[in-house]
């Protein structure tokens, strides 16, 4: 059994295919544009997007060099008058910055380029958010595993977190949790307790972090699997 999400137009839809028998258990897959444009992306800002071949992942930061210091590319507006100027990359180290260690390229300004402050707009950290849209589970189901495709490249890593709740509404206000409890996160193929917090709507969240900004995740699928509940089990 599996639950797709995709958005067409504005319009939002979900397939079901197979039974809805808690019992026969099932995965909440998304995968593709359309499912993940189908979410948020918290205090990403500009920093977090959805590729046009369907991967959610960072905007480039770079450590040009990789001794851990993130450096600076500079095009200049004008060099001695002259709107023709060449850019630079200050390179960044223990000590800062130092006009002593500079590159000069051989470009023409700054027209046409585009800059974005480092890190996530909340608190400049390593890692963006993304929320994916809520999802009913059928009657007396419950998540058992959270489990992702992604690429991760040196210096970067991919981790989740879920919330659940009785209704769509208390899914909003119910706390984000991973495996031992608010604050912690699941791994990539972690199980999940079912009957820990019960509710049939949920509802992931992905961090993508990376250090010194180097490079970043791509993640093209995840998959919510669940099962019958504690809960239902019993009766």
């Amino acid at each position: 059994m599996k639950i797709r999400s995709a958005v067409r137009l504005a319009l939002i839809c979900f397939t079901l295919t197979g039974g809805t028998d808690a019992t026969a258990g099932g995965i909440w897959r998304e995968r593709g544009f359309a499912d993940f444009a189908d979410g948020t992306f918290g205090n990403a800002g500009h920093n977090l997007y959805v590729s046009k071949t369907g991967a959610l992942q960072r905007i480039f930061r770079f450590d040009f060099n990789e001794d851990g210091w993130t450096d600076l590319a500079i095009a200049y507006h004008k060099v001695w008058g002259d709107h023709v100027g060449y850019s630079e990359v200050w390179w960044n180290g223990p000590d800062g910055f130092n006009p002593r260690r500079v590159t000069r390229l051989p470009t023409k300004g700054p027209h046409g380029m585009t800059a974005i402050e480092l890190g996530n707009q909340r608190d400049r950290g390593p890692e963006e958010y993304y929320e994916s849209s809520p999802q009913k589970l059928p009657d007396g189901a419950a998540a058992t595993k959270i489990s992702w495709i992604a690429q991760t490249p040196p210096k970067t890593w991919v981790k989740a977190q879920l919330r659940r709740a009785a209704t769509k509404a208390e899914l909003k206000q119910a706390a984000w949790h991973g495996p031992d409890g608010p604050g912690t996160w699941f791994v990539n193929g972690q199980a999940v307790d079912g009957g820990a917090r019960a509710g049939q709507w949920v509802q992931y969240r992905l961090a993508l972090g990376a250090v010194n900004a180097v490079a970043t995740p791509r993640v093209t699928e995840v998959s919510v699997e669940y099962g019958e509940s504690p809960a239902a089990r019993s009766q």
